[in-house]
Order: C-alpha cells, then sequence, then structure tokens
C-alpha cells in the first residue's frame, strides 16, 4: 500500500504568527523536535514500506529534500496553489493529497511513527487509526460551527440528531482502497470549507479540523453506508495508548505524537533520542542546520 505524506509549509513556517496549537512549530515545543518528527516518521515508514510519497509546496520541497536529505520516493509539489488560504486550515494539504491517489494509499501525519508494518490493513476499502467516540472537544466544536456557519451538509446534521454523542475518527493514518469515496470525501470539505469562508472569524478556525477532516468524514461514510476499519478499538480522549514511546520497540510498535504529547518535555526528548539511535546522521544534520540558521 502507498505511504504519504503532505506538508503545507504555510502554517508552519510563517514566523509571525501564533496558531492553533502553535502550528509554526507543528505543535512541538520547539522547533528542532518538529523537523526531528518529520524525519523520524519518514525513515520508519520508508525502512517498513519501501516507498513514501511527499505531497508539499515550493517551501517544503527546499525543506524537506534540500536540507533535511530526507528519502521520498516521489516528490508533488502542489501546494502553492493554497496560499490564499487561511493558514489556519492547516489540514487542507492532507485533503488535498486524497484527491491524487489512483490506487490504494496511507496518508500517515507527520508525527507518526512505526517500528513494523501496520498489521491487516491492505485491501481494507476505508481505514483510520482509531473511532473517537463521545470526545468533548468534538461536541463543543460541533456546537460552535452549528452556530455560526451557515452550511452544514444535511448527513452531517441528520447524523447528530441520531447520534448526538459524537462518534467520529483519528485520521493520523488515513486512507484505504475505496479511491471513489476517498475522493469525494475530501472534495465535500473542501466544499464545506468555502461554503462557509466568510464566517471563519467567528469561529476557532484551527479547531474545526475534527468537524471538516474527521466527523464529516465519518458522517458521509455512515450515510452511505460505507464500512470503516480502525487500527486500534478503542481510545480515551488522552491517546495514551499510542502517545508512549518507553515500550519502542520491543512490547510497542506504533506511536502517535497526537495533541498534547507534543507539549511535554519527556516525550520530546524521547523523540529527539530515538532519532539520534536509529538515524545520527539525521539527527545531528537537523541540530547543524538550526546552529547555522538555515531552518
Amino acid at each position: 500500500m502507498k505511504i504519504i505524506h503532505s506538508f503545507w509549509s504555510k502554517p508552519s513556517l510563517d514566523k509571525s504568527i501564533e496558531r492553533f496549537e502553535d502550528r509554526k512549530m507543528g505543535g512541538w515545543l520547539d522547533k528542532k523536535y518538529n523537523y526531528m518528527s518529520w524525519a523520524l516518521s519518514c525513515l520508519q515508514f520508508k525502512k517498513h514500506y519501501g516507498f513514501i510519497e511527499l505531497v508539499t509546496d515550493k517551501e517544503g520541497k527546499k525543506l524537506f529534500i534540500d536540507k533535511l536529505n530526507l528519502p521520498y520516493d516521489s516528490i508533488r509539489v502542489e501546494l502553492d496553489i493554497y496560499n490564499n488560504y487561511h493558514p489556519d486550515l492547516w489540514a487542507i494539504s492532507k485533503l488535498h493529497s486524497y484527491t491524487l491517489q489512483n490506487e490504494p494509499f496511507l496518508h500517515v501525519d507527520g508525527d507518526v511513527y512505526i517500528w513494523k508494518t501496520l498489521d491487516d490493513i491492505n485491501n481494507k476499502p476505508l481505514i483510520a487509526q482509531n473511532e473517537d467516540i463521545g470526545f468533548e472537544y468534538y461536541t463543543t466544536v460541533w456546537n460552535d460551527i452549528i452556530s455560526n456557519f451557515e452550511y452544514i451538509p444535511t448527513y452531517m446534521t441528520s447524523d447528530y440528531q441520531r447520534q448526538p454523542i459524537i462518534h467520529s475518527c483519528n485520521a493520523g493514518v488515513f486512507g484505504g482502497s475505496d479511491i471513489s469515496f476517498l475522493k469525494e470525501f475530501a472534495f465535500e470539505a473542501f466544499d464545506f470549507l468555502e461554503k462557509n469562508k466568510a464566517y471563519y472569524n467567528k469561529v476557532n478556525l484551527g479547531s474545526t479540523v475534527l468537524i471538516y477532516e474527521q466527523y464529516l468524514f465519518s458522517c458521509l461514510a455512515r450515510a452511505m453506508n460505507k464500512k470503516v476499519s480502525f487500527l486500534f478499538d478503542s481510545m480515551t480522549s488522552s491517546y495514551d495508548k499510542i502517545t508512549q514511546f518507553a515500550s519502542i520497540p520491543n512490547r510497542r510498535h506504533y506511536v502517535h505524537a497526537v495533541g498534547n504529547a507534543k507539549k511535554k518535555f519527556v516525550a520530546c526528548e524521547n523523540l529527539a533520542n530515538r532519532l539520534l539511535f536509529e538515524y545520527p546522521d539525521f539527527y545531528y544534520n537537523i541540530l547543524e542546520l538550526i546552529e547555522k540558521n538555515e531552518i
């Protein structure tokens, strides 16, 4: 199965902005951890799958290819077309990457790392990391959106009326073999954003990713009777099951530094030490580039 990373530089590299989860550093405590995260994710998926594609823009290519020397097998410089989009809409790089695919794929976030191939995912029509059920922050963002946005697809409002305890998904790993549906979902998400752009200033735009990327997908899949397979059956809102480096690689083979995990110094240092242990050349290259103020 084809593995994909996507990186839109505008939310991450614009030093003048302080955005949702401080996206200019990818949500990490320091920029060095952001670069180390992308490096470890790329190198580990490359190691276990042999091929990884990068969908990015010109600045992303300069960073990941020309400076960090990450071993992507395919580089698609596609995302400069979104330079007029609001930087808080950082997940549009993921949506765009879905529209480009014509074969089964998995898009993986740059803070997901593996130590073996993922179990039982080949030929699954739709795949996501895990199901999010009843997480309070979804309800908070959803209420904000239905109070302020003008366009809400009927399949979303109907889904919520039928099931007010929100069932969504985490798209840290996302994809499958049902290419036509995955593209339809991406275009639906773009349509949702376009029709509501006049109301962006009324909501916490960065947090709406929970709705347009994850809940919209889940609602559309249910409306069309599409089965979604999950890597993990259950998860708490802290995601503690998948944020721990301590048991890597003997007892755990998967880490996703989701949410607040990036703000914990221990997790950041565990990430750095893991990159140093497994790929010292990349580790020292990042530190040298930072010292020279080249990244």
